[in-house]
């Protein structure tokens, strides 16, 4: 240690300033975290400070301790914890080996020198037995601090891995993995201790190797381990208590530890191909989680030792595009699925490449989302899909060209399949059910739900009551059954149809088909009454068992609800009276809940109507209920004191708030009239405002996920007009390519028309001489001269072609040069779309960072979503600007086009017509050519013959 820590936290400490500072805001919440995320046990803060953590800690029962090498620091928080507090360096913490459960480190690594981080991290892998909860600074240090190492999450995660650390299985619990895109000043890093033998035998190096096929995500950095592991804390949400989970190609068996570490499993079994998949799993994970076991064995060959109807969900991640008997595996999934169990797997979208295949060595299928539901919905009813994203996905009608993306996992509805709206996915993940209905000769096995043998526990004697039981799980529960409306629609009218008209089986599945009207507030007047008619067929059947009971009291209390929604309070009125006089206690105190809320509406309506004696007896009735329901025997709610329905006294707890409802509307009762907002005292128990809160929490989360969608829609909005960018300037590259050509050819045209100048400039000195020559001849003056007028007017005619030749020739380079600028221009406008572009990417990615902010303050909801609302307006005037900007980037797409067409379709029509006109000249010339050759010879014997004559006679005459 080069440097002196000692020295400058003492100094630190001692400043008046720092006393109560944290690189946290909130201790509890942080406390609160760490318990959730950890556990309890014994828990070790390094960099304590002045111990603020700690004793929030200590608050939650945590038996915490805190160690800091600042002297005052930890003179100053002793007095507040006694024998908490210790004073030691994070480089050589003073503890055994093993002494803590956790420990945690916050504002601490981000602190010391590079070269002192790894020795820390060694120290505090030392002293833990299993978890480390890190809070890091990804930045510089605020005013006042010191950083001396400043890294990313995936570098600081590196440093982790390579000190003996992996991820967390809570890991994914605590950082969404969308909000992973982004670095905050701070991230949270939740990693446990490896093994000591695995650590010595799977040391990082030695992954490397097997790294293409296998590769522990839990000892990986980056968006692509995010993406693996984030999907198994995502499949984890659909794990019934007391479930069988099998974890088909399981590879390294991370993700079969998460799911039995994480969830509510009763057991999960990872089966793998690779014995060196096998070896590390065990060696890593089976060995020190209770109910997780791992099987070597190739699919679908290992599947056939498991018995049918054994196994309650499949995960099958990554899967399908490896194996030849891809379609065989899904049937076998399908045989030893429970009726209302689930596959959930996921496929590469559409990896292929030019060729049609996947270039990836070990996948030999191409999957798309088509396939995928069309292979799933053989055996299972789909129920939902989601696009996941890690860095990257593949767009546009040919299906080759990738863009860049960021981390996202986004359920989509299942009309995408069909609606052509599917978002950009570089996976497709989808749940689907085996269906309920297969259940009806199955043996029922429940595991889910407790069961007791007193004669008063009604609440899950499924097997006992119901035709079917196995649609309790696909059906009936709202935490477990079928996610998609549409096919739990589907399923309900199959069974109020098929099952006996006096079973629980019908009277749930009209239930759902009720509640479903309710859910949507759109219920018209003839379909509340078409289910009136149902519901009392469904009653006028007589069901006579516990369950047949239960729902009679479900249906009559949502009937009232229907007809209170539609503003019939007449025949409202007479559903929740029907549903108040059942005997609901005779099934179980739990269902008491809807006969105590039919009083408290009924005591609504009747002092609405004005008769408060009316209302206050049905409030006095509802609470007198909620006592029998409290003080009765509870064997019939809760089961045995031993081993309780963990449902029991949450459901008995809302049959009392509803009751105090009732007990505040009958004390305020006298005062309805001259305080107009009594109205509020009927839904001032928790359960109401629970509601409320909830639906707050929910259009949060919907305006979150619009803030969401909205932002990848504007990434890949700026992607496509990238790529038109780029289109664009490879079209402009190519004019000039062709008015350079065009260029050339125009050079040689010049260089021909000088050539055809120069010969019109002989022929015409040639003219000129045989002229004068033929003045001279006055015997043969006559005939010549008409010949040559004929001569000189076609030499004229020449000319006057050559003439037009170059005016087009002088027109075609100015139209060249006029081409020229408009591409000199349009190149000058897309480099401004570029500008325009790149400032876009940069809002893109300052909004980005505004929707992790927003997910961070969630629980100031109403103030979030407020910002919200006015950040969704300015991302809405930015997608209008980008949209304005795509159409001026099409229109000019389009002009260029038209320039090439006019400048091709000119080109071409000057090419034929000078040509043509070329040839002529050449034959012209050829002719003339000829006729001059002629004409020179005649005239060579013509003009010398008298000459001769004359020359004779000159000589003859000349004087002695």
């Amino acid at each position: 240690m080069a440097f002196d820590y000692a020295e400058q936290y003492n100094a630190y400490w001692s400043d008046p300033r720092h006393e109560a500072t944290q690189s946290f805001v909130d201790a509890d919440t942080l406390a609160n975290d760490i318990l959730l995320s950890c556990g309890g046990g014994r828990v070790l803060d390094v960099g304590a400070g002045m111990g603020r953590l700690v004793r929030a800690l200590l608050r939650l029962g945590v038996d915490a301790h805190g160690v800091d090498i600042s002297e005052v620091a930890v003179e100053r928080a002793a007095p507040s914890a006694a024998r908490r507090f210790h004073r030691g360096c994070a480089l050589a913490l003073p503890f055994e080996d093993g002494s803590f459960d956790t420990v945690v480190a916050t504002n601490l690594l981000e602190c010391l020198a590079a070269e002192d981080v790894a020795q820390a991290l060694r120290e505090i892998r030392r002293v833990t037995r299993r978890t480390v909860f890190l809070r890091v600074a990804t930045g510089a240090a605020s005013q006042g601090g010191h950083h001396g190492t400043v890294q990313a999450r995936k570098a600081w995660e590196q440093c982790c891995f390579e000190a003996g650390f992996r991820k967390h299985p809570a890991y994914y619990q605590i950082n969404d993995y969308a909000a992973l895109e982004h670095d905050g000043p701070y991230v949270t890093i939740l990693l446990e201790r490896l093994p000591e033998a695995a650590a010595e035998r799977y040391p990082l190096g030695a992954l490397v190797a097997e790294r293409d096929l296998h590769m522990d995500m839990f000892r990986e950095a980056g968006s692509r381990s995010d993406a693996h592991v984030a999907r198994y804390q995502w499949a984890a949400r659909y794990i019934r208590p007391g479930d069988a989970v099998l974890d088909a190609a399981c590879g390294l068996g991370y993700g079969s530890y998460l799911v039995q570490s994480a969830s509510t499993a009763r057991s999960t079994l990872g089966i793998d191909g690779s014995e060196y998949a096998y070896d590390y799993a065990m060696l890593n994970f089976g060995a020190g989680q209770p109910g997780l076991e791992f099987r070597c064995g190739m699919l679908p060959q290992a599947l056939a030792s498991i018995e049918d109807h054994s196994i309650d969900v499949v995960i099958s991640f990554e899967t399908l595009e490896h194996i030849d008997e891809n379609v065989a595996t899904l049937a076998e999934f399908h045989r030893i699925l429970t009726p209302g169990g689930r596959i959930i797997t996921s496929v590469p979208n559409d990896w292929s490449d030019a060729s049609g295949e996947d270039p990836n060595p070990f996948h030999v299928h191409v999957y798309t989302l088509e396939r995928l539901c069309r292979e799933l919905e053989r055996h299972f009813v789909l129920e939902e899909l989601v696009a996941q994203t890690a860095n990257q996905y593949k767009s546009g009608t040919d299906r080759l060209t990738w863009h860049a993306a960021g981390r996202s996992l986004l359920q989509v509805p299942l009309s995408v399949r069909d609606d052509g709206h599917a978002p950009p996915a570089e996976w497709w993940l989808a749940v689907a059910m085996r269906s309920p209905l297969e259940g009806a000769t199955v043996p029922y096995r429940q595991t889910s739900y407790p069961s007791f043998t007193a004669p008063a526990w009604n609440v899950t004697n499924y097997a006992r009551d119901y035709h079917n039981p196995w649609l309790v799980r696909g059906m009936v529960d709202s935490g477990h059954r079928l996610r998609d409306g549409a096919a739990l629609a589907r399923l309900a009218e199959q069974v109020a149809r098929g099952a006996p008209a006096d079973s629980p089986d019908a009277g749930a599945a009209l239930c759902v088909l009720a509640y479903q009207m309710l859910e949507k507030h759109d219920a018209q007047a003839a379909h509340i009454e078409e289910m009136d008619g149902r519901i009392q067929a469904y009653l006028d059947a007589g069901p006579k068992t516990p369950h047949g009971v239960r729902w009679s009291v479900s249906l009559l209390f949502v009937l009232g609800k229907l007809w209170l929604e539609h503003g019939d309070f007449e025949r409202a009125r007479g559903a929740l009276e029907r549903c108040a006089a059942l005997d609901a206690l005779g099934f179980s105190p739990l269902l008491c809940n809807r006969t105590v809320e039919a009083r408290l509406i009924l005591g609504s309506l009747d002092i609405a109507a004005g008769d408060r004696e009316a209302a206050t007896a049905q409030w006095r009735a509802a609470i007198l209920l909620a006592r029998d329901a409290v003080a009765g025997d509870w064997s019939g709610a809760l089961g045995e004191l031993d081993r309780p329905a963990e449902f029991g006294l949450p459901e008995l707890a809302s049959v009392l708030e509803y009751a105090s409802a009732c007990a505040f509307a009958l004390a305020h009762a006298d005062e309805v009239e001259s305080k107009p907002w009594w109205w509020l005292h009927p839904r001032r128990d928790r359960l109401s405002q629970s509601r409320r809160m909830g639906k707050e929490l929910q259009h949060t989360r919907l305006g979150l996920q619009s803030v969401q969608t909205e932002l990848q829609n504007y990434v890949r909005q700026a992607d496509e007009f990238s790529h038109q960018l780029r289109r664009g300037q490879e079209q402009l590259e190519g004019m000039h390519g062709l008015a350079d050509s065009q260029a050339r050819e125009l050079a040689a045209y010049r260089e021909q028309a000088a050539e055809f100048a120069n010969q019109v400039r002989v022929l015409q000195a040639s003219e000129s001489k045989l002229s004068d020559e033929l003045a001279r001849s006055h015997g043969l003056a006559d005939s010549p001269a008409s010949e040559l007028a004929a001569y000189r007017e076609q030499s004229a005619e020449f000319a006057n072609q050559v003439l037009v030749l170059r005016t087009s020739e002088s027109r075609l380079t100015d139209e060249l040069a006029v081409l020229r600028g408009q591409a000199d221009s349009q190149t000058t406008e897309l480099s401004a779309y570029r500008e325009q572009a790149i400032e876009f990417f940069k809002q893109v990615s300052v909004l980005q960072g505004n929707e992790a902010q927003l997910t961070d303050e969630l629980t100031a909801m109403r103030g979030v979503f407020a910002i919200q609302s006015a950040e969704l307006a300015a991302y809405r005037e930015q997608t209008t600007e980008l949209l304005t900007l795509r159409t001026q980037a099409q229109q000019m797409t389009e002009r260029i086009a038209g320039l090439q067409n006019d400048f091709a379709r000119q080109h071409a029509d000057d090419e034929q017509v000078h040509g043509a006109e070329m040839a002529t000249l050449r034959h012209r010339l050829a002719d003339r050519e000829r006729e001059l050759l002629a004409l020179r010879a005649s005239h060579s014997w013509r003009i010398t013959r008298p000459l001769r004559f004359l020359s004779t006679r000159l000589i003859k005459r000349k004087p002695s």
